[in-house]
C-alpha cells in the first residue's frame, strides 16, 4: 500500500494526468473559463468561477496540503501540454473510500477521456493506505456521467436523495462502487 497515489498517469499519445501544481493555476483557471458554460449544468463549484489567478493559486496549495495529509488527490489531463480535463480522489465519504471526480473540456469530450483518467485512478486509489472502495456519485439525469462507472465494472450501490446544486440535477444521486476484486479485473483488462 501507499500514502498516495503516482504524480502522473501516462493515457497515451500526448496525454497525461498529472498532480497539479502551482504553475498550473492559469492553465487551469483559462480551461475553466473556456468551459464555463459546458460545466455549469453539473459542477457545483463552476458557481464560484472564475476565479481570480491569486484564488486559483491558493486553491492548489490547498490541493497540496491535501495530498499531503491524504485527504484528496488532484490531477490535471494535459495533451500535449495543454490542459483539458481534471480529476481527483477525495476521501468525502468513509474513512475506506475515495471518490473519484473528473471533468473534460467540451473540445475534448466523447474521446473516453473521463473514463480512462476514472480507471486510472480507481486502480491506483485502491493501493493507497487505509482504501477499500472507490465511489463514483453522479446526478441520475447525467447520463454520460453515468456511463463511465458502469463499463468500468463499477456496482450501482443505490440512488438517494440528494440536495440540488447545479442547475440540471434532479436531486437524485446515483452510487457505483468498485472494491479490490473489481478493480483487478480492471487492471487484468487494460493490460490484456
Amino acid at each position: 500500500m501507499a500514502a498516495a497515489p503516482p504524480n502522473r498517469f501516462p493515457l497515451g499519445d500526448d496525454l497525461v494526468l498529472l498532480r497539479y501544481r502551482i504553475k498550473d493555476a492559469a492553465a487551469l483557471s483559462a480551461a475553466v473559463t473556456a468551459n464555463l458554460d459546458h460545466l455549469r449544468p453539473w459542477m457545483p463549484w463552476i458557481g464560484f468561477e472564475p476565479l481570480t489567478l491569486t484564488a486559483r493559486r491558493d486553491l492548489l496549495r490547498g490541493w497540496q496540503a491535501a495530498w499531503r495529509d491524504g485527504s484528496a488527490f488532484q490531477f490535471g489531463l494535459f495533451n500535449d501540454g495543454r490542459l483539458i480535463g481534471s480529476s481527483g480522489l477525495m476521501r468525502r465519504l468513509e474513512p475506506h473510500q475515495l471518490e473519484i471526480g473528473y471533468w473534460v473540456a467540451a473540445d475534448a469530450n466523447g474521446r473516453g477521456l473521463a473514463t480512462a483518467m476514472a480507471r486510472e485512478l480507481a486502480i491506483a486509489g485502491l493501493g493507497v493506505d487505509g482504501t477499500t472502495e472507490i465511489v463514483i456519485r453522479h446526478d441520475k439525469a447525467n447520463d454520460r456521467s453515468g456511463a463511465i462507472p458502469r463499463v468500468l465494472g463499477f456496482n450501482l450501490r443505490g440512488e438517494e436523495p440528494s440536495e440540488i446544486e447545479a442547475p440540471s440535477e434532479t436531486g437524485v444521486q446515483c452510487w457505483w462502487v468498485l472494491d479490490a476484486a473489481g478493480a483487478a479485473r480492471l487492471d487484468a483488462a487494460s493490460s490484456a
